[in-house]
């Protein structure tokens, strides 16, 4: 159930939100493949929530800070 949920959250993002934020997943720009999205997708689908997200936190960190500084360079271009 707790599964299920997890994984209609992530394809719900990926179709509607991710869509507008108007920058990629920091890690897909820098590594290739799919975003952390679908990384957890997999996962979690896999593994399950609790183990999927443990195994997603190495993917998760890199695009963390990908992320930030794609904010910082966007903010300066607004400016």
């Amino acid at each position: 159930m707790l599964r299920s949920l997890a994984l209609f959250a992530i394809r719900l993002y990926q179709r509607h939100l991710s869509p507008k934020k108007g920058f990629g997943c920091a890690y897909r720009l820098v590594y290739g493949g799919c975003g952390c999205s679908g990384v957890g997708y997999r996962l979690i689908r896999r593994y399950g929530v609790f183990s999927g997200c443990r195994l997603l936190e190495p993917f998760a960190k890199p695009a963390n800070d990908g992320a930030s500084s794609a904010r910082r360079q966007q903010a300066k271009r607004q400016h």
